[in-house]
C-alpha cells in the first residue's frame, strides 16, 4: 500500500505540474493507442477526460476539475496493470479502466452512465455488424502491415517481423521464442515512436538496443551493424578533412569488423586501452606480406606454352612475371617481397640468350608501368642476393638442355645482374618511391666472410642517392637463425607496450616480465583469430592468387605455420629501460643486460606459446606511426615523456658510436630476419665512401639485421645533386626540377613529392 501510496502521488503530482494533466504517462505505454478499426493514434488524456465529463453531465454533474483529476486516476489504474507489458493499449482497455476508477472512487452514478453509454455503442456495432476484436500483436496480427522497409541495396520490402526473428537466430544463434520476444518489442518500438520511413539499418540498430535492454551483449555484438556516420562518410569521400580522417571508408570498416566480431572480446579490450596494439586492422582479411620466387613454371603451369610453340621464353618470363604480379597484388595486404629477383633475371637471361644490360633494362621499365596505382595498394620490393641460391644455382645448371656451366660463371652472372640493378636504383633515387617500389639487398655476414667490395659500393652510392634501399645481413646467432625466418611471411603484428608496462608495476622486475607474458597471450589469441580467419577464406578461394605450385593439387595451405610470422613488436624497449632501470641500454651495459634478460624470457614463452596455439611467434620491429601515437598517449597518462630518437634504433639514445651499434645488435638477434633495421637519418650530400664503411662494420662487428636510412632531402631531377634546405631551384645547376624525399620508421614509409 505504501508502493502504491507513492506511485499514485508521483503521478498525480507530475500530473499536475504546470496546472496540466500530462501528455504522455510514465512509461511508453501512453505514447500511443488502437482505436477499434485498428489505426494507431497518439494517447491523449484530454479525451478520457471528456468522457468521463460527459457522462457526470449526463447525471447532473458540472466539475471539469474533478473529470481531470479522476482521469490521472484511470492512467494510474492503466500504469500498474499494464506496465510490465510491451503490447499497445487499446481502447477497450482504456475504458475498463475508466468503469474501474468510477466504480472504486464511489462515482456510481456516473460508472452507471458510462457503462450504459458504452454498451449502446457496442450494440450498434453488432447491428451494423462492426465487430471489434483487440489486436493481439504476440499472436501474428502486427499493425505495421501495410508499412514497407527499404534495404540497403534501395529495394522496398513489405514489412515482416519475422525478418527480425530469422536474422536474429542465423547471427546469434538466439532461442527461436527469445528471438521472437525481441522481434515484437522491436515492433511496438516503431508503433510508439511513429517513425515514418523504415529502412534496414534503422530497424537493425532498433534491435541492437533492444538485446542491450534485455541484457544480450554478447548476442547485440554479433548483431551489429558496421558502417560510419553520414558526416564521416562525406568528409571522406570529400577529402575535406584528411588529417582527421586518415583511412578510407572501407578501410574503417574493415577495422570495425576486425575489433568487433574477428578478435576476442579480452584482445580488443587490451587494444583499447592500449596495453597492446594490433597493427594494420584494414588488413585483417589478408597476410600483411607475402614472399615468393619468380618461379612461374611450378607457380602457373597454365601460363607456359606448348613443348612444339615457338616462343620466346625471355619475353615469357616478362608475361608471366607481370601477370602473377597483378594476380598477387589483389589478395597481399602491404608488401609484395620478390625473392633472388637478380638470380633469377641472370637465369632466364642466360637460357634466352639476353644480356644482362638488357635484361636489367627490360626488367625495370616494368617497375615504373605500375606507378600511380594509389596509396593503398601493397609495395613491391625487389630483394636482390649477393650469393646465389642453391635452387636458383639448380635451375642453371639445367638450362640449356642440361649443358653445365662453371660456378664461377654462374656466380659472375649473377653479381653482375646485381649490379646493374643497383646502378638503375641509384640512377633513379628517390623517385622509385612514386612507383610504390623498395629494393633490399641480402648480404652474408657468417664469420671470415668478406662482402663482396663492388656490390657494397653500389649499395652505398644507391643509398646516397636516397633510393629506397634497405640491407639485410644473413647471418647466424645464439638466439635466432636468420636464415629461417629471411623468407617467412609475415601475416600480422602485435605490439606489447613496454613503456606501460614499467609504469604498471613501478620498478618490479618479476612483475614486469608477469605483466607482459599476460599480453603476450592476448597477443597470441589475436594472431590465431586471423589466421583461422584467413585459412577460412583460403578454404572459400578468396585469397585464391595465393595458392601457388603443387600445393594447389593437394590443397595444401600458402601461409603454413612453419613458413609464416606472426610479429610480436616490442615497442619501447628504449623508454622501458630508462623507466625501469635509470639507464640506456646502448649506453650501459647492466640497462643492456637486463633488457636481453627479459626479451630472452619473452622469447621462451613465445615459443611455448606459439606450440600451442600452432603459429610461430618472432619479434618484429615496430615503425607504425599509429601505434607510436597511441603508445605514447598511454605514456604521458602514466606521466612519462616519449622520447623523439635521432637516430630510429631500439637502444640507441643519441646518435649511436661504434660500442652503441654493438649492443644495438644484441637485441637485433632476437628479431626475425628482415623486419628489425638500424635506421641512420642522412642530411644533405653524404659520401658514399663513409656509408660504405658503415656497411662492413656493420656486417663485420654487429648483429644488426639491416641497416637503411631516414630523414628527409631535396633531389634535383635533372643533375642528381642532393641537399638538405627546400629551394626554388637547384643550387647546383639552376634547374627547377626538385622533389622532396620523406623516410622514416625504419624506412618503412616513403613519401615523396614534386616542389
Amino acid at each position: 500500500m505504501l508502493l502504491e501510496g507513492r506511485l499514485e502521488n508521483g503521478i498525480l503530482g507530475s500530473a499536475r505540474e504546470g496546472g496540466r494533466i500530462t501528455q504522455d504517462g510514465p512509461c511508453d505505454l501512453f505514447r500511443r493507442v488502437q482505436k477499434r478499426d485498428g489505426t494507431i493514434v497518439d494517447f491523449t488524456p484530454a479525451k478520457i477526460t471528456e468522457a468521463i465529463y460527459k457522462a457526470a453531465q449526463s447525471v447532473g454533474g458540472k466539475d471539469r476539475r474533478r473529470a481531470e483529476t479522476l482521469t490521472e486516476y484511470v492512467i494510474l489504474a492503466l500504469a500498474q496493470r499494464h506496465q510490465d507489458s510491451t503490447n499497445l493499449l487499446n481502447i477497450e482497455q482504456v475504458q475498463d479502466a475508466i468503469e474501474k476508477v468510477l466504480v472504486e472512487k464511489g462515482h456510481y452514478r456516473t460508472a452507471r452512465a458510462f457503462i450504459t453509454y458504452r454498451n449502446e455503442r457496442a450494440r450498434r456495432r453488432a447491428v451494423s455488424g462492426n465487430l471489434y476484436f483487440p489486436s493481439e500483436l504476440e499472436d501474428g496480427a502486427g499493425t505495421l502491415e501495410a508499412a514497407s522497409v527499404s534495404t540497403a541495396r534501395g529495394d522496398s520490402l513489405q514489412w515482416d517481423r519475422e525478418r527480425i526473428v530469422r536474422a536474429l537466430v542465423r547471427e546469434t544463434n538466439l532461442p527461436y521464442d527469445t528471438a521472437r520476444k525481441v522481434s515484437h518489442a522491436v515492433e511496438m518500438e516503431i508503433i510508439h515512436s511513429k517513425i515514418s520511413h523504415l529502412t534496414a539499418p534503422l530497424i537493425r540498430e532498433l534491435t541492437n538496443a533492444k538485446l542491450l535492454q534485455m541484457g544480450l551483449e554478447s548476442e547485440r555484438r554479433l548483431h551489429a551493424r558496421l558502417g560510419l556516420p553520414v558526416y564521416d562518410v562525406e568528409q571522406r569521400l570529400c577529402a575535406r578533412s584528411a588529417e582527421g580522417h586518415p583511412e578510407s571508408v572501407e578501410a574503417e570498416i574493415l577495422r570495425q569488423f576486425a575489433l568487433d566480431r574477428v578478435l576476442p572480446l579480452a584482445v580488443s579490450e587490451a587494444h583499447g586501452l592500449r596495453d597492446l596494439h594490433v597493427h594494420d586492422l584494414r588488413l585483417i582479411h589478408k597476410p600483411v606480406e607475402y614472399k615468393c620466387d619468380l618461379d612461374f613454371s611450378s607457380a602457373a603451369p597454365w601460363f607456359q606454352p606448348a613443348p612444339n610453340q615457338e616462343i620466346c621464353s625471355w619475353e615469357q618470363f616478362l608475361s608471366d612475371w607481370e601477370r602473377e604480379e597483378s594476380r598477387l597484388l589483389s589478395a597481399v595486404g602491404a608488401r609484395l617481397v620478390w625473392r633472388n629477383v637478380n638470380s633469377a633475371i641472370a637465369c632466364h637471361a642466360h637460357d634466352s640468350g639476353i644480356p644482362a644490360r638488357r635484361a636489367v633494362s627490360e626488367t625495370v621499365a616494368k617497375l615504373w608501368r605500375h606507378a600511380g596505382r594509389g596509396e593503398e595498394s601493397p609495395r613491391v620490393v625487389w630483394r636482390l642476393t649477393e650469393d646465389l641460391d642453391p635452387r636458383w644455382r639448380g635451375r642453371f645448371l639445367g638450362a640449356r638442355q642440361m649443358s653445365l656451366l662453371p660456378d664461377n660463371e654462374i656466380d659472375l652472372a649473377n653479381r653482375t645482374v646485381l649490379l646493374e640493378a643497383l646502378r638503375r636504383v641509384e640512377e633513379h633515387g628517390p623517385l622509385w618511391s612514386a612507383a610504390g617500389v623498395e629494393f633490399e639487398v641480402v648480404l652474408t655476414s657468417e664469420a671470415g666472410h668478406v662482402p663482396d667490395a663492388d656490390v657494397v659500393t653500389a649499395l652505398a652510392s644507391s643509398i646516397a642517392a636516397r633510393a629506397p634501399v634497405r640491407v639485410l645481413f644473413r647471418r647466424k646467432s645464439a638466439v635466432s637463425d636468420s636464415v629461417t625466418t629471411e623468407n617467412a611471411q609475415l601475416i600480422q603484428t602485435v605490439s606489447l607496450n613496454f613503456p606501460r608496462a614499467a609504469a604498471a608495476c613501478e620498478g618490479k622486475g618479476e612483475a614486469l616480465a608477469e605483466w607482459l607474458e599476460d599480453r603476450l597471450h592476448l597477443a597470441a589469441q589475436a594472431h590465431l583469430a586471423k589466421k583461422n580467419l584467413l585459412e577460412e577464406r583460403f578454404k572459400n578461394g578468396a585469397l585464391k592468387p595465393l595458392r601457388r605450385g603443387d600445393r594447389a593439387a593437394d590443397g595444401g595451405h600458402p601461409l603454413r605455420a612453419e613458413e609464416s610470422i606472426h610479429g610480436i613488436g616490442a615497442w619501447g624497449l628504449l623508454e622501458m629501460a630508462l623507466s625501469q632501470y635509470g639507464a640506456c641500454p646502448g649506453e650501459d651495459d647492466l640497462a643492456l643486460k637486463t633488457a636481453l634478460k627479459l626479451l630472452a624470457r619473452l622469447k621462451v614463452r613465445m615459443v611455448e606459446i606459439g606450440k600451442r596455439f600452432g603459429i610461430n611467434l618472432e619479434f618484429v620491429a615496430t615503425p607504425d606511426t599509429e601505434v607510436s601515437a597511441r603508445f605514447g598517449q598511454s605514456l604521458v597518462a602514466a606521466g612519462l615523456e616519449p622520447l623523439r630518437l635521432t637516430a630510429e634504433s631500439l637502444f640507441c639514445r643519441s646518435k649511436p658510436g661504434d660500442d652503441a651499434l654493438i649492443r644495438e645488435g644484441k637485441a637485433h638477434s632476437f628479431f626475425a630476419s628482415g623486419q628489425v633495421f638500424f635506421s641512420e637519418e642522412l642530411e644533405g650530400n653524404v659520401d658514399p665512401a663513409w656509408i660504405a664503411e658503415r656497411i662492413r662494420f656493420l656486417a663485420a662487428s654487429t648483429h644488426i639485421g639491416g641497416y637503411t636510412w631516414s630523414g628527409k632531402s631535396v633531389h634535383c631531377r635533372s643533375c642528381g645533386a642532393v641537399f638538405g634546405e627546400t629551394r626554388p631551384v637547384c643550387p647546383a645547376c639552376g634547374g627547377g626540377s626538385l622533389y622532396e624525399m620523406n623516410r622514416r620508421g625504419q624506412g618503412s614509409f616513403n613519401e615523396i613529392v614534386r616542389l
